[in-house]
């Protein structure tokens, strides 16, 4: 018995429609709410989704040339874009090990991210 969501709305039905020993197939970046969580199925996180972190900064760093993006998400945005191949991989490793089980990376990048958010924030508006 195989389960594939893709639609978060209908999460709590998808799990529940799993019979025991099933597998459950999900969209990993986001983490599943404890009351989806059964012991007697199987999890299973997707790649796909860790997949469009480059495209993903792409369209951050479009927002930034061509939206009135808010300094909050503006800084975010900047990094990764700035950041390049290089750190959207190091992204995609630790999301694969936060949520695919894969191994931890040598340096968090959203430790990075949370860091030069709080910074930002922490400046006043001119």
């Amino acid at each position: 018995d195989v389960m594939v969501a893709v639609n978060p709305q209908s999460q709590m039905k998808d799990v529940a429609s799993v019979r025991e020993g099933g597998y459950f197939v999900y969209d990993s970046t986001k983490k599943l709410h404890s009351e989806f969580i059964r012991k007697d199925i199987n999890y299973i996180g997707t790649e796909a989704s860790i997949a469009l972190v480059p495209l993903l900064a792409h369209m951050g760093g479009w927002g930034l040339r061509h939206t009135p993006a808010s300094r909050e998400l503006s800084v975010r945005a900047k990094i990764l874009e700035d950041g390049g191949p290089t750190l959207w991989s190091e992204f995609m490793q630790e999301l694969r090990h936060l949520h695919l089980e894969a191994p931890a990376p040598t340096r968090s990048v959203f430790a990075r991210l949370q860091s030069a958010y709080e910074a930002d924030i922490a400046e006043p508006l001119v």
